[in-house]
């Protein structure tokens, strides 16, 4: 009822993305009473299947699962509720002239399969991936607890026998590193990654997150899509106690004298609570929740500053027929082996999108991570069709030229262009498609700036630092007030950890105070 007051929450989560379920889970399992709000009409956020296109089942916005956390999927009883496939090849790699590289889950399959395709280049390859090993070995014990200071993760390089390891990572860069490894320029392109510029020292720091050791069998296409994971979460949650509520918009947060008092509603009902966390970014949770004069000027200016500079695209296309890889695999080639796709040419590739997107504009030619569940999870779309998704890097949040909204049509249209340059039936094939600009990410998702880990993954915003040097990770200057979304340590993807490590404090901090 409008203008109602309602009590009998120890804890409101604002928003169900997978973070917001994860701290729901833990916070209702230790005996509190937990209510979770969400705005949207499902649970998940960017963790979500959606019926884009009449028929067509999309994973929105996160497409594979990879790094959740082993306590997290123990815990939540997920193993019986969500099934995992992993595609083989895990990547395959396209190139223009018809070549392709296939990246297994075997290492020593992948080193022959590289061999082949540029002779002499698997040579590197053990080197290459056992630096990985050490860089995922280095953050694992990190994860699950307050972020680690430098000298921790100095000791911890010592301890793995790499005394160099966090000052490498911290000072090197993606681009020089992969050269130094690999000779031939295609093989750069499947081995380049980085968060943004490949150039900028510090960039492999975003790669040793994504080299935590995984759970076994946890990495891969869940059946149903990446909301299916949500859903199992959303009933864990329940099953401990938690309530979950969606079509339910939260106007702002509520502070008294002691610190977070409950939230408003939009229908501006009230809901009173001790403790209030926010799975939304920390710009969006401070500056949009929180009421001007609660909080220090000077704290708000560094939540301003917080670095977003790094938006995407993804495009939903609905075929009516799987995609022809033929050129690359043979005419009866398995449609599974094209479950997951990368379009990366070279180094220069790389550098090229991202200078784009720092001068204001859509890559002129991005890079495209291409995927599609319909080989391995046929009910995601109509018999003999495929529902494809791309993630496209990158795209400037606010372009120079132009709306979002004006430059929607011309660069999907590309895009499907660029596509077609490797999948040659994509355009002929196409019924529909989807066009997720970073403004639509924002607004249908709460990223900010269509970022899709609440803050930039680069130096200086890892670790102590996420979100800022001084920010209290997930505390904040209100007390009871906390954050467990991406924008907290350890960082974005579908770990669970931002959650976890959410929980995990506001016990302590309760423990503490009942002391």
């Amino acid at each position: 009822m409008r203008g109602s007051t309602r009590t009998g929450a120890d804890v409101v989560i604002v928003g169900a993305g997978h973070n917001g379920l994860v701290a729901a889970f833990y916070l209702a399992r230790a005996g509190l009473r937990v209510q979770v709000l969400e705005a949207r009409s499902l649970v998940g956020g960017a963790v979500a299947t959606e019926e884009l296109i009449d028929g067509f089942r999309f994973s929105t916005c996160a497409f594979r699962l990879w790094g959740l956390q082993r306590p997290v999927i123990r815990d939540m009883g997920l193993a019986g509720r969500v099934t995992i496939r992993m595609p083989e090849p895990t990547v395959l790699r396209l190139y223009p002239d018809g070549r392709a590289l296939k990246q297994w889950s075997d290492l020593g399959r992948t080193a022959a399969d590289l061999e082949s395709f540029a002779a002499g280049s698997s040579a590197r390859l053990t080197d290459w991936s056992a630096l990985w090993e050490r860089a995922g070995a280095l953050y694992e014990p990190f994860v699950l607890r307050e972020p680690p200071s430098e000298s921790e993760l100095r000791a911890r390089s010592a301890l793995l026998g790499d005394p160099d390891l966090y000052d490498t990572l911290r000072t090197a860069d993606m681009a020089s590193l992969v050269r130094d490894h690999f000779a031939d320029e295609a093989v750069q392109g499947a081995y380049i990654a980085a968060p943004a510029d490949p150039r900028q020292p510090g960039s492999p720091l975003e790669i040793a997150w994504a080299s935590v050791p995984l759970e076994p069998d946890w990495a891969g296409l869940p059946v149903g899509g990446m909301g299916a994971l949500a859903s199992a979460m959303a009933e864990a949650a329940a099953g401990a106690g938690a309530e979950i509520t969606t079509d339910a918009s939260v106007k702002r947060i509520l502070v008294g004298d002691r610190g977070a008092a409950g939230v408003e509603l939009g229908d501006g009902s009230r809901l009173d609570a001790g403790i209030v966390v926010s799975n939304l970014s920390p710009r969006a949770t401070y500056t949009r929740l929180v009421d001007p004069g609660v909080l220090d000027p000077s704290f708000l200016g560094r939540v301003e500053g917080i670095s977003s500079t790094i938006g995407y695209l993804k495009l939903h296309a609905a075929l009516r027929e799987p995609m022809d890889l033929s050129r690359y695999l043979g005419p009866d080639h398995d449609p599974a082996a094209g479950s997951y796709m990368r379009i990366t040419r070279s180094i220069d590739h790389y550098i090229s999108a991202w200078e784009d997107c720092a001068a204001g504009r859509p890559a002129r030619d991005p890079v495209i991570q291409l995927g599609t569940h319909t080989a391995l999870d046929p009910a995601s779309a109509p018999p003999g069709g495929h529902a494809v998704s791309a993630l496209v890097l990158y795209a400037p949040p606010v372009p120079e030229n132009g709306t979002w909204d004006e430059l929607r049509t011309p660069v999907a249209e590309d895009l499907i262009d660029r596509i077609t340059e490797y999948v040659p039936n994509f355009r002929r094939a196409l019924v529909d498609y989807v066009l997720f600009t970073p403004a639509d990410l924002e607004q249908r998702l709460g990223m900010p700036d269509g970022d899709i880990h609440h803050g930039d993954h680069l130096p200086g915003q890892f670790f102590t630092g996420r979100p800022f040097p001084g920010s209290g990770g997930w505390r904040s200057p209100v007390a009871g007030l906390y954050l467990c979304g991406a924008g907290t340590h350890p960082g974005g993807e579908v770990t669970g950890a931002p959650g976890y490590n959410c929980a995990a404090a506001i016990l302590a901090d309760r423990n503490d105070g009942a002391r």
